[in-house]
């Protein structure tokens, strides 16, 4: 578990596509670089090892499509467990919303206090 929790919202991002449709590992790279406003940098070997780590704590369970020409791929299925981990990411990120709107709030309501003020690094300091 400790690679889930060093890409913090990664695996709920990975949920998240799941819940919508069952996908193998390099479809969910591709809907990820396409579907999401400010995709962060990830690779496919990323992908894979959080998808194995999901499968061990019963979060996914994988199938072989073999019907279709070509190399079999890997298909992952999101189960009831994930259901409920993604369900514990929306709860976090709902409350860390809340902590960027405080934060947006503040600032909004502090920048005029700096902007267009002369800094402290650009005052004249006699040596």
């Amino acid at each position: 578990m400790s690679r889930l929790k060093s890409y913090r919202h990664l695996p709920a991002f990975v949920l998240v596509l799941l819940a919508k449709e069952d996908l193998y590992g390099a479809a969910i790279l591709n809907k990820m670089k396409l579907d999401m406003p400010f995709f962060f940098d990830t690779d496919l070997s990323l992908i894979y090892r959080l998808l194995q780590d999901l499968e061990s704590i019963g979060a996914v369970t994988h199938y072989w499509d073999t019907a279709k020409p070509g190399p079999a791929r890997k298909w992952y299925k999101l189960t009831k467990i994930g259901f409920d981990e993604l369900t514990n990411y929306k709860k976090d990120i709902e409350k860390r919303m809340e902590n960027f709107v405080f934060f947006m709030n503040v600032y909004e309501n502090t920048k005029n206090k700096f902007i267009g003020s002369p800094s402290e690094t650009n005052t004249d300091i006699k040596k």
